[in-house]
């Protein structure tokens, strides 16, 4: 008998400079050409280029679709009612309906963006985790559909519960005794949470990528990107990211051995 599965969200984590971004559009782009409809979600408060990597115009963020902070929060009632089915937030929307999103030319990649802070003093990023939770609790997401969320830096996202929104967590890895303590303390909260964790080893030799295996476990380590030029240069200059390197193709693999069967 044939499994069906269900398509899924991925969720991108990592310090801050790990290559969070660059991952999550080489990753979105390739899952693309394997023929998926692919929603990018930036959940980064403070991530300014990532539209630009995947050569898409910005979307409005949903916060401020919804009036911005004060308007969220004087609304949230009414917003999103309790009506008992288990979600909270417009059930079914399709992942080409979500306020604010944006499409490429042939509609199968979208991008959409959870809040930014825009000014000084406007307050904490608290108010965009909820918003995220309500939203992509209850997305349709169809067969061949999938979902890869880039997000904030560090761990914050696991204190919000943000993580319990993902059927797969793949920590980016760069080259720094940081990188390979955060991901040991993720490690452990991806086992709390419960969801399946993989380590993406970026701009490592193999020298680097020795000793990252060593202190977080080469079986977990999905694979390894070598630094690129191309994708530095991308990065540096916000323009779309042309080169998608082979490594990237394993990651793919991972998404699709993840996906959970129903």
């Amino acid at each position: 008998m044939k499994i069906e599965r269900e398509w899924m969200k991925v969720l991108i984590c990592g310090k801050g400079g790990s290559g969070k971004s660059s991952v999550t559009a080489m990753t979105a782009l390739a899952m693309r050409r394997r023929d998926y409809r692919v929603l990018v979600v930036d959940a980064d408060e403070s991530n300014l280029g990532l539209h630009r990597l995947l050569g898409m115009p910005s979307p409005e963020t949903i916060m401020d679709g919804l009036g911005g902070k004060q308007g969220f929060l004087a609304n949230t009632a009414a917003l999103f009612p309790d009506n008992g089915s288990g979600a909270d937030w417009l059930p079914g929307t399709p992942i080409d309906a979500v306020p604010g999103v944006r499409s490429d030319a042939d509609d199968s990649l979208f991008l959409a963006a959870v809040g930014k802070i825009h000014h000084f003093g406007e307050g904490c990023a608290c108010p965009m985790g909820k918003l995220f939770r309500r939203c992509f609790s209850s997305l349709a997401i169809g067969e061949k559909d999938l979902v890869i969320i880039d997000t904030a830096a560090g761990v914050e996202h696991f204190g919000r519960r943000l993580d319990a929104q993902a059927d797969l967590i793949l920590c980016v890895v760069d080259p720094s005794w940081e990188a390979f303590a955060l991901a040991e303390k993720i490690g452990g909260l991806a086992a709390e949470a419960g969801v399946d964790l993989g380590f993406v080893l970026n701009r490592m030799d193999e020298a680097m990528a020795v000793a990252a295996e060593g202190r977080i476990g080469a079986e977990a380590v999905v694979t390894r990107i070598p630094m690129l030029q191309e994708v530095f240069a991308a990065g540096l200059a916000g323009t779309p990211l042309l080169v998608v390197p082979a490594a990237v193709e394993a990651i793919c693999d991972r998404i699709q051995a993840a996906a959970p069967q129903r």
